[in-house]
């Protein structure tokens, strides 16, 4: 139950006192901190992890007076970054499953006392026992910002227990159907709060936009544009401070999806115009790709060792030390970047052209209804897949093959970025097939880039001075071994591709373009 900021401990246990006899026991004082990632993957999963002292808790919010622990375990230094990095292989397991690839970092801090108080009847034989809560902004404020009290009835003291109820109600505690830490971090907590961000808020980049069919397509499409370029600048610091790789992800994904609305539907903007937006939104992009690819690369050590036989994965070391510094590098440049003038100025100038509807200038679809030209573009994207798909054979070049990727991927654009304006339900089963084919066609391409970038990295390894004959080993082992797994996915890309367009999914598409 949550007490009224206004009442003082000692009204409540006068209060108390009329009917009981009291026995308080020593506030005992514990020092918390919650960790959690950017996006608060834990919260939604309705799970928190605290630090108290040299123990991490990994608690069910969802049950509990601080949440029912699940797993615990000692800390001998600071708290890992990565889910990873945890020795606990229960904790890591079920961090790994919630936080995926990103950091760890201390969202909120605050100090807890926890007070049990016994109520007494008139044999001094205890009847009742309450816990009363408070969280502190830092271990020397006198001043709680939350109050709680926990009621812990006894059996066989039902008449006590609806007296002492009767107490809490009169002095205007409130049910509190909520963990402390959810009364703690919600968007109503008083002032004095002690999270170190914002209020624990969910972060996608499929938010919803409240699209309608017969909506104006460049008021729809500038309403997109201006979320997607807002999410960009909400991670930008995450790229700056290099908390995790997602960060510098998801602010490609925003430029990217940005660009695609620009090409898919057409004619909301002048033509000049339209080129000179995708090809600022282009360059953009093009100055983070090297350290994008660095990412990938590190992120794929535990992939490539697997890949080589214990004898050869030394030679990964020379490799991935070049990848290392070569990052560090590009990591200053993108920095430099995004902190220069010249950037902020561009992503500036942006923002506002996209922000005042006016000041485009006029474009033959800018006033058409939403849905028409979506529609339009669903169908001529599907089409250009089925066209690709019926010439592809053995000899067809693996540029082609990765068009058919580029195709796919505007397609599932079109599906996701605009699925409000469609049926509920009835997107999904095109993008789960989709997006398995994307899958396939995104390791074929890699496959094939990576067997060709990693034999460039061993010649820039070698003008470092970290060639060695282990490491040349190791990177013909390497592509050797990604040329056939390309040579494997290609068959898959093959088969799945024949799939997707099939009368069935060709009639899906037809029913989906006529149903907004």
């Amino acid at each position: 139950m949550v007490l009224p900021g206004d009442l003082r401990n000692g009204d409540l246990w006068t209060a108390f006192g009329e009917r009981f006899g009291i026995k308080r026991g020593p506030a005992e004082k514990t020092e918390t901190r919650l960790y959690d990632s950017f996006a608060w993957s834990l919260w939604f999963a309705d799970r928190a992890l605290l630090q108290q002292e040299s123990i991490l808790k990994l608690v069910d919010l969802s049950g509990g007076w601080l949440g029912k622990v699940e797993h615990s375990c000692g800390l001998d230094g600071p708290v890992p970054r990565f889910a990873e990095e945890f020795e606990a292989s229960a904790m890591r397991r079920v961090l790994l499953s919630n936080l995926n690839l990103r950091a760890l970092q201390p969202v909120a801090g605050f100090t807890c006392s926890e007070q049990v108080v016994a109520l007494l009847d008139g044999h001094r034989k205890t009847v009742f026992r309450l816990a009363l809560l408070q969280l502190f902004p830092n271990a020397r404020s006198r001043k709680p910002i939350l109050r709680l009290v926990q009621p812990r009835p006894l059996r066989g003291y039902d008449v006590a227990a609806a007296e002492a109820m009767g107490v809490l109600r009169l002095a205007g505690a409130v049910a509190a159907d909520r963990s402390p830490l959810v009364q703690l971090l919600s968007s109503t907590r008083p002032e004095g709060t002690v999270v170190f961000g914002d209020c624990p808020t969910e972060h996608t980049l499929r938010p919803a936009f409240g699209l309608s069919p017969d909506q104006p397509a460049r008021e729809a499409c500038q309403l997109i544009i201006n979320r997607m370029l807002a999410i960009a600048r909400v991670v930008e610091p995450g790229i700056i401070r290099d908390i995790d790789t997602e960060f510098l992800h998801d602010y490609r994904i925003c430029l990217r999806k940005v660009r695609s609305i620009l090409s898919l539907v057409k004619g909301i903007y002048p033509p000049g115009e339209t080129d000179r937006l995708r090809q600022q939104l282009k360059e953009l992009a093009r100055k983070t790709n090297l350290l994008r690819d660095l990412d990938v690369y590190l992120m794929a050590r535990p992939t490539y060792a697997a890949m080589l036989s214990a004898d050869l994965q030394d030679g990964l070391d020379g490799l991935f030390e070049h990848f290392a510094d070569a990052r560090a590098r590009e990591l200053k440049a993108v920095v430099r970047h995004l902190k220069s003038a010249s950037y902020r100025k561009q992503i500036t100038a942006l923002q506002q052209f996209f922000g005042d509807p006016d000041h485009a200038g006029e474009a033959p679809n800018a006033e058409k209804p939403l849905a028409s030209l979506v529609s339009a573009r669903l169908r001529k994207a599907y089409r250009l897949i089925q066209r690709q798909q019926a010439k592809l054979n053995a000899g067809t070049p693996d540029a082609e093959v990765h068009a058919l990727r580029i195709h796919c991927k505007k397609l599932r654009y079109l599906l996701e970025i605009f699925s409000e304006i469609y049926p509920a339900g009835t997107i999904e089963g095109l993008v789960k097939p989709l997006k398995k084919l994307q899958g396939q066609l995104g390791n074929f391409n890699d496959y094939a880039v990576q067997h060709q970038s990693l034999l460039e990295h061993a010649d820039a390894c070698a003008r470092e001075g970290r060639e060695n004959k282990d490491l040349y080993m190791a990177v013909g082992g390497l592509v050797a071994t990604l040329d056939l797994k390309r040579r494997k996915e290609r068959k898959r890309v093959e088969a799945s591709l024949k799939g997707f367009c099939s009368d069935r999914v060709a009639a899906h598409i037809k029913t989906l373009s006529q149903s907004p």
